[in-house]
């Protein structure tokens, strides 16, 4: 009798201390989704139009509150608020005077929103009534300011300049990080985009064929980076940083530790003809919006995989 209640113990015991480290290393976070640096099949998206309001849509970002998402245009100083199933407007805020608004993004109670000058503004969620707080850009306009993000990893807004800076000139592009607490721009670049970057990444992962619909980027007869950054957002469980281009229409995907592009998707011109917001919802489902130009203005949505 003794010794099976020594066996009974010891295997109880190695029960217990196995359970143990299961829930340590959940505790750890090793059990956790794992995802590709680019989890998405697009020829699973779905494209929804938008109502003509947003005919000039340019700014987007997702509520994790509510599980809607928030879109800026540029000619009207108005949120709206989007169902993210089908786009369609589900409220609409004026929060100031009319102006060329670029980019959105929530931290907190508060939204953020970019004019392409470079000014933020600092708008109450929920008491759109309010004025909202207007800090001076330091940026110059003429690198005019498109994309906006916030950055929960610093705890910061990033920005990208859809023209070049006096950092590294035509061929770059530069994103800059915008520091919440003492509302200052950083005065050297978060991150750039170099063309000869974009190019080595270009020849060594893309066919002649696929490498063509980048002939832009790698013409030599242009002496500027064709590239035109005017969307961001950060992926929820990668951390990359995914930028979106309007003029070359792509998403990079860039490390966010060592600032290098680690991928490269080049988007269908007959679906994407102007791509202007990009965002992620909480499961890391994708969101895209265009504006309108022979069609008219619309959300896509690309299911994570």
């Amino acid at each position: 009798m003794n010794w099976f209640k020594f066996l009974l113990v010891c295997t109880l015991s190695i029960a217990f201390f196995s359970s143990c480290n299961v829930g340590k290393k959940a505790l750890d976070g090793t059990i956790k989704k794992e995802v590709n640096t680019f989890p998405y099949d697009f020829s699973q998206l779905k494209a929804y139009p938008l109502p003509a309001a947003l005919n000039e849509v340019s700014g987007l970002t997702y509520d994790t509150e509510k599980d809607q998402l928030l879109a800026v245009e540029d000619e009207r100083g108005v949120i709206y608020t989007l169902d993210k199933n089908n786009g369609n407007i589900l409220n609409k805020e004026k929060f100031y005077k009319d102006g060329d608004y670029e980019g959105i993004t929530i931290v907190g109670e508060y939204i953020y929103v970019l004019k392409s000058s470079g000014t933020i503004y600092k708008v109450k969620h929920e008491d759109y009534n309010a004025k909202p707080e207007k800090i001076k850009g330091t940026l110059k306009k003429d690198f005019d300011l498109e994309g906006l993000t916030y950055d929960q990893h610093t705890d910061g807004l990033i920005v990208s300049c859809k023209e070049p800076t006096e950092h590294e000139g035509a061929n770059s592009r530069c994103l800059f990080r915008f520091d919440i607490e003492s509302e200052e721009m950083s005065k050297s670049p978060f991150l750039m985009i170099k063309r000869e970057e974009l190019k080595n990444y270009i020849v060594s992962h893309f066919s002649e064929e696929e490498a063509a619909k980048f002939k832009k980027i790698l013409s030599p007869d242009l002496d500027y980076l064709h590239l035109g950054p005017s969307g961001l957002a950060i992926h929820p469980f990668t951390k990359d940083i995914f930028i979106l281009s309007s003029k070359s229409k792509c998403i990079m995907v860039y490390d966010r530790e060592s600032k290098t592009l680690v991928y490269l998707q080049k988007l269908d011109k007959r679906i994407f003809e102007q791509p202007e917001g990009i965002s992620f919802d909480t499961v890391g489902n994708l969101y895209i919006t265009s504006e309108a130009k022979k069609n008219p203005p619309q959300l896509v949505v690309v299911p994570i995989l």
